[in-house]
């Protein structure tokens, strides 16, 4: 069984990414497990936690993964610099460096709960609206929950506990119209297959 490490930002993107890859492992049948170690606190704090896992890794604290999920917002930085400001973490540990896939919503990953109207429509009975780009730090959190509530339900955890219903119901044509979804999607499918 291969062995998936999540290495987020916060507890959104561990919900989210964990249930993506789930899903999409289960489409090629391929067996995997997936172990969130994920920081809190923010993108400064998540820098410094995962020195601390590549450290450990190399010092064999932990097990030894088959691949490596970074995952952070961009927060209007744009992709590219995100992935640069990670990428210089991992380039200090070689041995990992091919094992890492970026994952980087731009600007966060609230967004991406919006991203296939349809599948937002058959979970809450209402559609959605997915504005263009808003940089404003809770822009998406506000806006995902505000959907939320605006089917008459009230997200006691901001819609983290749908995410594994959005997946479910999500359809991949659709969701790969923002861009930086279709870039996470085709790097963990590209992996996954070399292992089915």
């Amino acid at each position: 069984m291969r062995k998936v490490f999540l290495f987020c930002e916060d507890s959104f993107h561990e919900a989210f990414l964990a249930a993506l890859i789930r899903r999409l492992a289960a489409e090629i049948h391929c067996r995997l497990s997936v172990e969130p170690l994920s920081a809190t606190g923010g993108f400064p704090r998540m820098r410094h936690e995962c020195r601390q896992f590549f450290r450990d890794l190399e010092r064999n604290v932990l097990p030894q993964p088959d691949l490596i999920v970074l995952a952070a917002d961009a927060n209007c930085h744009g992709y590219t610099e995100r992935r640069k400001e990670l990428a210089a973490i991992v380039e200090h540990h070689p041995p990992y460096q091919d094992l890492v896939t970026y994952v980087i919503p731009d600007p966060h990953i609230e967004r991406w709960m919006l991203v296939d109207p349809v599948a937002f429509q058959r979970l809450f009975r209402r559609g959605c609206t997915l504005p263009a780009i808003k940089c404003d730090k809770n822009a998406y959190k506000n806006l995902l929950e505000d959907e939320i509530r605006a089917s008459g339900i009230t997200p006691l955890l901001g819609g983290m506990e749908y995410v594994e219903d959005i997946i479910k119901l999500l359809d991949f044509h659709r969701a790969e119209r923002e861009p930086t979804f279709r870039l996470a999607l085709r790097e963990i499918r590209a992996t996954l297959k070399q292992w089915a």
